[in-house]
């Protein structure tokens, strides 16, 4: 072979290469860059999750710190809370029966008889005091007060007026407060007739009264203790005072008194000199809140009349 050809040969075999190699290098960068973008992809799902996440959680802590923010703990003694708590009249005068007596109710399925007790417990003296005459009369009230009790307390909502009582809600054999009312139609007045009876009767009170708005409904809570009395005792100079015990519960069904939680105590309140003003009896005041029955009245917001009405009772 020449050396002509001998170096033609070498040549096309350094070109060859030089072929190879730049096609090995393209191979290895277009991999390469493959490799760095599906990492580039791989790192920007997981920033994209986990920033989706923070999100999320930024948008759930926003919400509950926004439902806590809008839960407002109102006075009890407000008068926003006091126009919608029922027991606020005469009637009798700080007596939970009508509410005790209840359980769980819907305002789509309240009766008729317990939206006349519940407006009538709102009833004042101021409502009725021009029918007095003595206390042997019939006292009456304008048909148009009590609607207006049944509106402020449950909204719009369909009723009729007629004659009811309280003598299915009678505590601890009690006449006192009982009462029985008939509506005149053609009058529209309901007359009332009211047994007034023993003065130191068993009673009910209740504890930790609270009320809370929150962003669409007010919930009053009560918790009813059940006081009875057991009449009058002598101590050992002979002086003389009421026995009570307290207990959680009272089943009117039976009429008996359930699940007492403290020992006799010879008065229900007491004088405190700091604050000059009478108490609940400290052993009365040693009840804890978590042993007591939790009866809670719903009040929705009517965004058509600005107002808050009745939704429900629940009890526990």
């Amino acid at each position: 072979m020449s050396e002509r050809k001998k170096i033609n040969r070498i040549n096309f075999l350094l070109i060859i290469l030089i072929v190879l190699f730049i096609l090995v290098t393209v191979f290895y960068v277009i991999n390469n860059n493959k490799s760095v973008n599906t990492i580039a992809n791989i790192e920007n799902i997981s920033n994209n999750e986990l920033i989706n996440n923070t999100l999320e959680n930024i948008l759930v802590d926003n919400t509950t710190d926004n439902t806590e923010m809008s839960q407002e703990e109102l006075d009890f003694y407000s008068e926003e809370v006091q126009s919608l708590f029922p027991i606020t009249g005469a009637f009798p005068t700080a007596s939970l029966s009508y509410i005790s007596r209840l359980r769980n109710i819907e305002k789509a399925n309240i009766d008729n008889d317990t939206i006349l007790k519940l407006a009538f417990s709102k009833v004042t003296k101021d409502d009725w005091s021009s029918s007095y005459e003595s206390e042997t009369e019939q006292l009456s009230i304008d048909g148009d007060i009590l609607d207006k009790y049944v509106r402020q307390i449950f909204g719009d909502i369909d009723y009729k007026k007629d004659n009811f009582n309280n003598e299915d809600i009678k505590y601890d054999n009690s006449i006192s407060g009982i009462y029985n009312i008939s509506y005149n139609e053609e009058e529209n007045k309901y007359y009332i007739n009211i047994n007034t009876g023993d003065v130191d009767e068993s009673i009910i009170e209740f504890l930790y009264p609270k009320a809370v708005k929150k962003s669409n409904s007010i919930e009053i809570t009560i918790h009813p203790i059940y006081i009875k009395n057991f009449g009058e005792v002598q101590d050992e100079e002979g002086n003389t005072a009421f026995s009570y015990i307290v207990y959680k519960h009272f089943n009117f069904e039976t009429n008996s008194f359930v699940s007492r939680i403290t020992d006799t105590i010879n008065e229900i309140w007491q004088y405190n000199e700091e604050t000059g003003e009478e108490e609940y009896n400290k052993l009365i005041q040693g009840i804890q809140e978590k042993d007591l029955e939790t009866y809670v009245l719903i009040y929705n917001y009517n965004k058509d009349t600005d107002k808050y009405e009745f939704s429900s009772l629940i009890s526990r």
